[in-house]
């Protein structure tokens, strides 16, 4: 971990958005609980996609990419948070086998 100075554009509650020195453009901070919350509701809709009938693949190929972005970040907030000592703010940690796999 290192200290650095950062412009915080907003300090909004669970959607802070945060400039860091070596960033082009601000960044949304989603706070960790609310980030596992969006990928197990992504998982969610992974998961009823899979059991229609006929679903379009471009609509699985959406939704399999946008819950393959999350479980991502989400994993990558796990490791960040073990390496430092810190407890998850949420119960079960996610794995890569959590994918929901809609297309190959």
């Amino acid at each position: 971990m290192k200290t650095i100075t950062a412009n915080i554009l907003s300090e909004q509650t669970k959607h802070a958005v945060v400039q860091l020195p070596e960033a082009q453009y601000p960044g949304s901070l989603i706070q960790g609980d609310w980030l596992a919350m969006l990928c197990a509701e992504a998982r969610e809709v992974s998961e009823l996609l899979k059991k229609m009938s006929g679903a379009d693949e471009d609509l699985l190929f959406l939704a399999q990419g946008h819950q393959e972005k999350l479980l991502q970040c989400l994993l990558h907030y796990q490791k960040v948070l073990g390496e430092n000592n810190i407890t998850l703010p949420y119960g079960q940690p996610v794995q890569p086998s959590d994918l929901i796999k809609l297309i190959d």
